[in-house]
């Protein structure tokens, strides 16, 4: 087992187990958070001991809430270059993972922490937990989140989530094809272990091919971004700023927002 403060990595028999461990933030992340994910992925790509990965969320309240928009607000043009790099490496990294990887969703998912959920294979939730692109809702321009959103779950759905920057759950979040199987709340890792160690046992080198080719096709291109959309996201980071004055206030108003949800996260069950 590897840990850090704020991910954890454990390996049951040939399963690995990523947890996002930042309750307070309802599990977001920021850059650091990120690079030891990357990290992992790396690491067990080639770990021929493990057959399969399962992602989930430390607590009951939230898989992954998004970006830390705590860190976010301080950023700069140069800080927003690493920023989207970063992400590109790490969907690279998840996308080219050739093993099985299970989203164990165990509370909200939400802006990038949604789309982290939309690139594992097979997602398990329960009926109460939450999902959708809320970037929109803090006044930022969500810049990755279409793209993979557009290629899980179709255009319609993307245009609605993106604009909406609604939650949504239960039978609407299945429909729409976010969420696989449902089971109880305290079951989803266990439910989400299980179908990692059912898949596990597939032939490893079909489950490789098979991998490839679906995520081939489905993500063809490596994303790029031009000088003006990096300068439209900066400049979303600075009307973020200026929406949200007083970043350690929490007292229910829209213009006093948490540092690392959006007013719509405040409302989701937790």
């Amino acid at each position: 087992m590897s840990k850090t403060k704020t991910v954890e990595f454990q390996i049951k028999k040939n399963i690995g187990i990523i947890i996002l461990k930042n309750e307070k933030k309802l599990n977001a992340w920021d850059y650091d958070m990120r690079s030891t994910i990357i990290k992992i992925f790396k690491k067990q790509k080639n770990n021929k001991k493990i057959k399969a990965l399962v992602i989930t969320g430390s607590g009951t309240k939230a898989f992954c809430s998004g970006q830390d928009l705590h860190e976010m607000s301080k950023f700069t043009y140069k800080d927003v270059i690493k920023w989207i790099n970063q992400f590109k490496i790490l969907y690279s990294c998840i996308r080219s993972f050739e093993k099985p990887i299970v989203g164990a969703i165990n509370g909200v998912a939400a802006g990038s922490g949604f789309q982290l959920a939309l690139l594992t294979d097979i997602r398990i939730s329960h009926k109460n937990a939450k999902f959708g692109q809320v970037e929109i809702n803090s006044g930022v321009v969500s810049i990755i989140g279409p793209w993979i959103i557009e290629k899980v779950l179709g255009f319609s759905n993307c245009v609605e989530l993106c604009l909406t920057g609604k939650l949504i759950s239960g039978d609407e979040a299945k429909n729409k094809g976010i969420i696989h199987h449902f089971t109880n709340k305290k079951d989803v890792l266990k439910k989400s272990i299980k179908i990692a160690r059912d898949l596990s046992l597939k032939p490893t080198n079909a489950m490789t091919l098979t991998k490839r080719r679906l995520w081939q096709q489905q993500f063809p291109f490596i994303i790029s971004f031009s000088s003006f959309t990096v300068t439209i996201f900066l400049f979303s980071c600075f009307t973020f700023h200026c929406y949200h004055p007083s970043p350690h206030t929490h007292t229910g108003s829209p213009s006093r927002s948490s540092p690392h949800t959006s007013p719509t996260l405040r409302s989701a069950p937790r």
